[in-house]
This record gives structure tokens, C-alpha cells and sequence, in this order.
């Protein structure tokens, strides 16, 4: 019999941490601090330019010309998500993301099922934005990125709770509120209305079936090194992985196929499938080799 070991949440509890430091450094600079400027869609991080590499790529298709500053900040940023599996941005960093996760329970509440997303969906969205930009020569996506408007709403709810002023003077809970009905408030508004579809309509419709962000670092997963593998011998199909994987279709390969890691793109690199599996049979590694059944150099 295989040796079964408690259910854990050590990726979970990694995740959260690095999630709570992203939003921390989003607030930062209305503590004062000045190590950080931006969002996530472009920053200076201790001096280094950081750049998001859809919103150049938006950014060039709307202005039609390429901004050679922006370059090397966008290759940093593409190297480091190569690195780590690409959609490793969206279950990792993104600030949506994490409200969306936040309003999990609800999705449970309300019996939503699991829906599947067609690769030709996600990309038909990409290529659509991308179009749009380029004939309308106005970066569109970034006009209304979710990545964007959660990102400004932590900013603005820190800079309107937490000013001198509010401080001194005790009005700090007005000065969030009043973000609700400001200029703000928009962003607050057109996130929940994007989570409010997620927990009645279609869980993850944005994150898994629409999101230009999600899709484009999907295509640089492709290629990525690090994915989640699995040794069969100790798989025991318990399918506990199944429960917790927010896009468990990426699982059929490995776990009821023959593939030694996960093939599909669209994997998040969440980790949970790996924190539920009592047989330790998943894990993160490092495949170099594009052949299905090399061996892996195990990262955990």
C-alpha cells in the first residue's frame, strides 16, 4: 500500500506571502518609500525598469512606434516568467487574481461548475485587443486591463486611507470610502462587476477564458522549463488534485494519460494540486528536454 501523508498547503501559504509583498509594494510609495514606482504594468523596481510585455507590445500596435527604453525592461520581465512557467504571473503576482481567489468561497457557495475554455476563445481575445489597438491606435486592452484597475485600486485605496492629512485628523476610514464614489471608484466598481460574473455566471471566465495577460504568458509557458510533474508509480488516482486545480483539465495528460508533466500551457503553476496530493506524486521540476518521458531535476 502507498504510504499517504497529510493534505498541506506549503505553495498556498508561499503564494499568499508573495501575493500580500506585491500588494505591499504597490502601496509603498504612499508609505513614503520610493524603491518602487508604477503597477504592474510598468514600474522601476530599486532603478530597474520593469515592463509588461503585452503592454509594450499594446503600447507599440497603438502608437506605432517601439520605444527602445522599454526593451530591456520587457526582456527582464520575459525572461523571469519564462523561467517559471509563464502563467505563474497569474496565480502568483496578479492583484486580480487574488480578488478573484478571495470570492472562491462564494463560487463554492453557489455550486457554480467548473467550466472548460477553448484555446481559440483565449486567443481570439488576444488577437482582438491587439487589433483593436492597432486601428484605433489606442493601447485598448491596457485601457481597461483588470491587471491595471486592481493594481490602481490597492494604490488609491493607500494613498486615500493613509495620507498625512487622514492620518493626522482621524478621517482616514472617509478618505477610503470616498474611493467608492471618486474618479477611483470606477476601478473598484468594474472589479467587482468582473468577480460578481466570476461567482454567478462562469468561474474564471476572465482569468481562464478571456484574459489578453493570462493568454499571452500561456504562449510563453509553451516553452517554459518549469512544470509540475508527476511520477505515476505513486499516483494512486485519488483525485484530489481534480478538486482544488482551477483549470483541472490540464491534468488529464498526467494523471489519467501517460505524460510525465503537465503539457497544457494554461496551467497557473498554482501549486495546489501539488499541496493536496497525499502520495506526493506531483511536484515542480525542471524539464529541459522536449521529449514527454526525460527525466525532471525536482525544484521541491
Amino acid at each position: 500500500m502507498k504510504k499517504r501523508r497529510n493534505l498541506s498547503g506549503y505553495f498556498l501559504f508561499w503564494r499568499r506571502l508573495l501575493q500580500l509583498g506585491i500588494v505591499l509594494l504597490l502601496v509603498s510609495p504612499a508609505a513614503g518609500f520610493t524603491f518602487f514606482r508604477g503597477n504592474l504594468i510598468s514600474a522601476t523596481l530599486f532603478g530597474f525598469p520593469l515592463h509588461d510585455p503585452l503592454a509594450t507590445i499594446d503600447y507599440f500596435l497603438a502608437g506605432k512606434i517601439l520605444l527602445l527604453s522599454f526593451l530591456s525592461g520587457t526582456f527582464l520581465v520575459l525572461v523571469v516568467y519564462w523561467i517559471f512557467g509563464g502563467r505563474s504571473f497569474c496565480s502568483w503576482i496578479c492583484p486580480y487574481h487574488l480578488i478573484s481567489e478571495m470570492f472562491l468561497p462564494l463560487h463554492r457557495f453557489f455550486r457554480r461548475p467548473k467550466p472548460g475554455f477553448s484555446s481559440s476563445q483565449r486567443y481570439g481575445f488576444l488577437g482582438g485587443f491587439l487589433l483593436m489597438s492597432l486601428i484605433l491606435s489606442v493601447p485598448v486592452f491596457e485601457s481597461v486591463s483588470p491587471v491595471a484597475a486592481a493594481s490602481q485600486l490597492f494604490q488609491s485605496l493607500a494613498e486615500s486611507g493613509f495620507s498625512n492629512q487622514s492620518v493626522t485628523d482621524g478621517t482616514g476610514l472617509a478618505s477610503i470610502l470616498n474611493v467608492w464614489f471618486s474618479g477611483s471608484g470606477i476601478l473598484l466598481w468594474f472589479v467587482l462587476f468582473l468577480i460578481s460574473i466570476e461567482v454567478f455566471v462562469k468561474p474564471g471566465w476572465w482569468c481562464h477564458g478571456v484574459c489578453p495577460v493570462g493568454t499571452f504568458y500561456s504562449l510563453l509557458g509553451k516553452i517554459s522549463p518549469l512544470k509540475i510533474t508527476i511520477k505515476h508509480n505513486a499516483c494512486d488516482n485519488c483525485g484530489e488534485c481534480f478538486k482544488v486545480c482551477p483549470v483541472s483539465q490540464v491534468l488529464i495528460a498526467p494523471v489519467q494519460g501517460t505524460a510525465n508533466r503537465v503539457i497544457d500551457s494554461i496551467c497557473t503553476q498554482c501549486g495546489n494540486c501539488i499541496d493536496s496530493c497525499p502520495t506526493r506524486a506531483l511536484n515542480f521540476g525542471f524539464q529541459f528536454n522536449r521529449q514527454e518521458n526525460t527525466d525532471v531535476i525536482s525544484s521541491h
